[in-house]
């Protein structure tokens, strides 16, 4: 006994590329002994591996209605938003860290007195010279 599992294709195609396109999607698990339970385990490991679990999870099993589909659009956006807004922060975060270890250590003590603007060295994530606002000393937090 031979379990397969096919994703049905949305395009239209013809019988032969139809029958190769099913060919390549399909999950083969040979059932020897009788052994139903270990056959379906190693499909489901298989289908997870490759993705198919996946896909098949992500159609839509209901009618969604409009309204529906507005509160999803939202919340996706809400999260999109959220996470730029949190990878903005800790690449500002980033920056001032590495800005300040690279600029603290090569400053020398007269500089650091006048607090006057310098450009030292280059940071590691831009290229650009790091420019210090006012010496500090290095704290770690």
């Amino acid at each position: 006994m031979v379990l397969k599992l096919f994703l049905q294709a949305n395009t239209a195609l013809t019988p032969l590329s139809h029958a190769v396109q099913q060919w390549s999607r399909s999950i083969r698990v040979k059932v020897s002994n009788n052994e139903l339970d270990r056959a379906l385990m190693l499909m489901q490991r298989k289908m997870q591996s490759s993705g198919m679990e996946r896909l098949i999870k992500q159609e839509p099993t209901r009618h969604i209605k409009n309204s529906e589909k507005k509160v999803l659009a939202r919340k996706a956006l809400h999260r999109k938003l959220a996470s730029q807004d949190l990878a903005r922060k800790l690449k500002s975060i980033l920056l001032k860290k590495v800005s300040m270890h690279v600029g603290i250590f090569s400053l020398p003590a007269e500089v650091c007195k006048s607090n006057q603007k310098v450009a030292v060295g280059t940071s590691l994530l831009r290229k650009a010279p790091v420019t210090i606002k006012r010496c500090v000393k290095a704290e770690y937090q």
